[in-house]
């Protein structure tokens, strides 16, 4: 009898993922164990490229009210696909890397 394999998720997974470890004979144990906390900022340069490495990245901007005024003119190059949604959303351009 082989053991099975044993996995440590540092996120709740999704549904579809519990699944995949289900079919996979995986024992896993999932916990939220990274946390993260937004940090008041200010920018004002001009004609810059943003890179936005994480959905609490984009999350931080969009939560300022003026965050039209602080993209505008900017390049922004985003690690997730899904973030462009967003953007395309908000009629905001944005490429991924």
């Amino acid at each position: 009898m082989s053991n099975p394999l044993k996995i440590l998720s540092t996120k709740v997974l999704s549904p579809i993922q519990k699944n995949r470890m289900i079919e996979l004979g995986a024992r896993y144990t999932e916990r939220n164990f990274i946390e993260t906390e937004a940090i008041p900022f200010t920018y004002s340069e001009a004609n810059h490229t943003l890179l936005f490495s994480s959905q609490n990245a984009v999350q931080s901007v969009f939560s300022k009210t003026d965050f039209e005024l602080l993209l505008k003119n900017k390049k922004m190059l985003l690690r997730r696909r899904k973030d462009q949604s967003r953007f395309r959303r908000k009629r905001l351009k944005s490429s991924s890397f």
